[in-house]
């Protein structure tokens, strides 16, 4: 059964005055969660060209290796857990190879580095009142409150995508960029 969409409805299951305003309002948000993905898709493209087109002279001492190491070490406790050899879990519950990982681990580093020395290049360091929006922005897209979002994915994963955005941005003002359906 769907509910009839009336006044009394909206005022009652989501708070609106009326129709209108719940409709206005609810345009106004689809609208925003849109144009925020498609703003994602174009800097996931330019992201891609960025990686495709620097090199990496040098990786840090070990960084490589450890955040190898820390998947091998995740991945053969899951093995243990589920009764299998490490190779087999890697192949049947994850859908990768031992070599992938290293490959994996290396691709980590060469996008830390990148984002890095682009913060660094561009001037774009996140002060503490660009995070605190940030996240706070980032909640309510998922619904949830900030304390929630932040003790679900962790500040450093919520640092590290508001960083790249905030990289990214400036990379896009700087490009020349044609739209392209």
């Amino acid at each position: 059964i769907v509910p009839e969409l009336t006044d009394a409805f909206v005022k009652e299951n989501f708070g609106y005055n009326n129709v209108e305003e719940f409709r206005i309002l609810f345009r106004d948000s689809v609208e925003e969660k849109q144009a925020y993905e498609n703003e994602s898709a174009m800097y996931s493209s330019l992201w891609t060209q960025i990686l495709e087109g620097s090199t990496i002279i040098a990786y840090p001492d070990g960084e490589v290796d450890r955040l190898y190491n820390e998947s091998r070490a995740m991945y053969e406790y899951y093995a243990e857990m589920y009764g299998t050899d490490y190779d087999t879990f890697l192949a049947n519950y994850v859908g990768v190879t031992d070599e992938q990982l290293k490959t994996d681990a290396e691709s980590y580093v060469k996008e830390d580095l990148i984002l890095y020395s682009l913060i660094e290049a561009l001037g774009t360091e996140l002060t503490d009142a660009e995070y605190t929006e940030g996240r706070e922005y980032l909640a309510a897209m998922y619904g949830m409150t900030a304390e929630e979002f932040e003790n679900y994915y962790g500040e450093d994963a919520i640092r590290a995508t508001l960083n790249w955005e905030d990289v990214m941005k400036a990379v896009a003002e700087i490009s020349n960029i044609s739209e392209v359906e």
